[in-house]
């Protein structure tokens, strides 16, 4: 847990990476992280998340004194159906699955769908399943285009982006929006690992009598490794990209349709 003060050493005195909410954790602030050319990211203008579906009066009243515009959604149709977001005035919501929509429960999973389908979902060895998804949404381009097409949009900026843990589809995000901003790779993995500050709390919201019932004979070892942030998991996303499209600035020009002046533009509005 050492890396974790990694990320909180960008704070300057008035700056907070982590948003304290009633009804939400692992909500937490992109702005502070320095680039390669000795710029930094401007605080206030991205935020990643957990679930926002327990959201509290006073958490919206929070939102809005933060100046957030638009909700971006993560999850798929059925997550968003069983657990919807708040209608909250003055700030919009859009729904952008990163997981492609199916059935297949052999195909990548999320960890609450345990409590759904248990153990016959094939988890495979600890941790195979998150390296697996990380590797297959590499290739959801259409997906990134349109969240990176998003920021362009200053009337949607100040935007919260988020899925169910904020840590797999959530961290791939960041990524994306870190890495077009110019922000090292190394830097981009802490911001990942980050997430198991929460992991307790994370523990907490899985854990219900239902999710105890369906995994009670699945391996614990694998309930873990879904639960946590690990390096190789967004390691697994990013060599996808290098793979199979030579580089991320290949993969941001060529496959996400964001030209070298369109990532200049970008990097003159939200970097310091």
């Amino acid at each position: 847990m050492n890396k974790l003060k990694f990320s909180s050493q960008y704070e300057g005195e008035n700056d907070v990476r982590d948003v304290s909410l009633e009804g939400a954790i692992n909500f937490r602030d992109l702005g502070g992280y320095p680039t390669g050319d000795g710029r930094k990211v401007k605080w206030g203008q991205f935020f990643r998340s957990a679930a926002l579906s327990d959201l509290t009066e006073n958490d919206i009243l929070h939102l809005q004194k933060l100046g957030i515009k638009r909700i971006c959604d993560l999850r798929r149709t059925n997550e968003t159906k069983a657990q919807p977001n708040p209608v909250i005035p003055g700030i919009d919501n859009v729904h952008l699955p990163i997981i492609p929509e199916n059935k297949d429960k052999e195909q990548v999973k999320q960890i609450g769908e345990l409590s759904l389908h248990g153990k016959q979902i094939n988890l495979g060895e600890p941790g195979e399943m998150l390296l697996r998804l990380n590797r297959v949404i590499a290739h959801q381009t259409d997906a990134y285009t349109q969240f990176l097409k998003m920021i362009f949009e200053e009337e949607h900026v100040p935007l919260v982006f988020h899925c169910v843990a904020g840590k797999d589809r959530t961290g791939v995000c960041s990524s994306v929006i870190l890495m077009t901003l110019g922000v090292p790779e190394e830097i981009v993995l802490e911001d990942f690992t980050y997430t198991n500050k929460y992991l307790d709390q994370l523990r907490q919201k899985v854990f219900t009598k239902k999710f105890i019932e369906k995994t009670k004979d699945v391996d614990p070892k694998a309930i873990d490794a879904l639960l946590e942030a690990r390096p190789d998991y967004l390691k697994a996303f990013l060599k996808e990209i290098t793979d199979h499209y030579g580089s991320f600035d290949t993969y941001l020009y060529e496959n996400l349709g964001i030209s070298k002046n369109d990532r200049k533009d970008l990097q003159s509005r939200y970097l310091l």
